[in-house]
């Protein structure tokens, strides 16, 4: 038996029972997830971002990963529970998809409407065409359809568009694919507003970024090498205040002093 493995199991657990719950459907994502071995959030960080979340108290939220939905939708609780999230028309939040997914020009008028949905809403971005149709369906049976904008794009090309249309987010929370996050450092900090939060997920990568490039599998090694890169990177930019804290998969807490700095 791995007796590390299965008192960490044990002390889950018991953390869990003292820990608030999301809601029964919230929950039915997360159960649909571990069964179906689609990637969630642990835990124990999904707890710690909440207490982040109440700190920070964003207006706006831009999540990068969508999955099939499970943590836009408690992201979306957690916001509700403080008076945040403002559900508005889904018409005009498929106004915002329409314009980042068909590129469609924007009228002064257009802009205001993006501007004003985008303004109190969380924004999820997914590409893998699987988990596409879950996380719709999630989303609408949560009752935050108007509340949470679904891009279905490429991340970087999303990213690229928000800058365009001058968006600008509180805090993002980065949980896609690990080999991308040095590619979307940049243009996530042109996201943020001065004093945004940079929340990136599963940085030690179960242990194995510590390792030696040559101790790690060959498939495995561009993920390592461009983890590595993106620490480096958080760590000695000026412009961020980072941490690395060892919680769940490893989180790497990035705070933005501004452009100036």
């Amino acid at each position: 038996m791995d007796y590390d493995k299965y008192y960490n199991r044990r002390l889950g657990d018991y953390i869990d029972l003292l820990s608030d719950k999301n809601s029964e459907f919230c929950e039915s994502i997360r159960r649909y997830a571990l069964d179906s071995n689609v990637p969630v959030v642990k835990r124990c960080t999904e707890l710690f971002l909440k207490n982040i979340l109440y700190i920070k108290r964003p207006l706006k939220i831009l999540e990068i990963g969508t999955a099939i939905g499970y943590s836009a939708v408690m992201m979306a609780e957690t916001l509700e529970s403080m008076g945040i999230i403002k559900k508005c028309d889904d018409s005009v939040c498929d106004l915002m998809r329409d314009i980042l997914e068909k590129d469609i020009f924007m009228t002064k008028d257009l802009e205001d409407d993006f501007l004003s949905v985008s303004k109190r809403a969380i924004t999820t971005i997914e590409r893998y065409e699987k988990r596409i149709p879950y996380a719709e369906k999630n989303i609408k049976e949560s009752g935050f359809a108007g509340s949470i904008n679904f891009i279905c794009a490429d991340a970087g090309k999303a990213l690229l568009q928000l800058k365009e249309h001058g968006v600008k987010y509180d805090f993002i929370f980065m949980d896609g694919a690990k080999a991308q996050y040095i590619n979307w450092l940049e243009q996530s900090i042109d996201l943020l507003n001065t004093g945004g939060i940079i929340f990136a997920d599963n940085v030690l990568w179960e242990g194995i970024i510590i390792e030696s490039r040559f101790a790690v599998k060959r498939r495995d090694r561009c993920i390592h090498s461009r983890l590595r890169q993106y620490l480096y990177a958080i760590t000695h930019d000026k412009r961020l205040k980072s941490s690395i804290i060892p919680v769940g998969d490893g989180v790497a807490l990035s705070v933005y002093n501004g452009a100036d700095v």
